[in-house]
């Protein structure tokens, strides 16, 4: 259910229909609720201050980058929250689930789950950010560095995650067989 919250862009019936569209017409502050479905795009927040919400949770509200990129990219952004979805099928040089740059970034309840980075983070690559991930499942990510999460330059907390089944796999990367360790 799309209704309830008081500041609030909405992805469901009879609103937007595509998530970056929500996300560029929602004002710093405002939640941008969306309701159960399969979302194929890429998305780019770019020094947004908001709170990104799958209404029913990662098990019915999908992010698919379809193989085209990252599934979320995320710089510079001052308050970014993003709850409640799987996020899959991303391909990206460091970050194929997310990537984010110099921002405060919370990300909970999320299932990060076969991305793919040719640098660092198959699941989720964080430069400069501070916040935390928080009950999450990271798994069966590819990357050379860090298949799962990869950190790089701040100091970002992992809590009550699990993270397993990822791949590090220094030289060609593949989806199938463990090259190396990928936490």
């Amino acid at each position: 259910d799309c209704s309830g919250l008081a500041d609030d862009v909405r992805v469901c019936d009879g609103a937007y229909g595509v998530v970056q569209e929500a996300i560029d017409a929602a004002p710093d502050g405002f939640t941008v609720a969306v309701c159960p479905g399969h979302y194929t795009e890429n998305l780019r927040l770019e020094s947004r201050s908001l709170r990104l919400l799958a209404l029913e949770g990662p098990e019915v509200t999908i992010l698919d980058g379809g193989g085209a990129g990252t599934v979320i990219l995320a710089m510079g952004c001052p308050d970014l929250t993003i709850e409640g979805f799987t996020v899959e099928g991303g391909v990206g040089v460091n970050g194929g689930g997310v990537s984010a740059g110099s921002s405060v970034i919370n990300l909970v309840n999320l299932v990060l789950q076969r991305n793919m980075a040719s640098g660092q983070g198959g699941g989720a690559y964080l430069s400069r950010c501070t916040g935390e991930l928080r009950d999450s499942v990271i798994t069966e990510n590819s990357a050379v560095e860090g298949g799962g999460v990869a950190v790089s330059g701040d100091t970002f907390d992992v809590l009550d995650s699990e993270i397993t089944a990822n791949t590090a796999s220094p030289g060609e990367l593949t989806w199938n067989g463990a090259l190396g360790g990928g936490g």
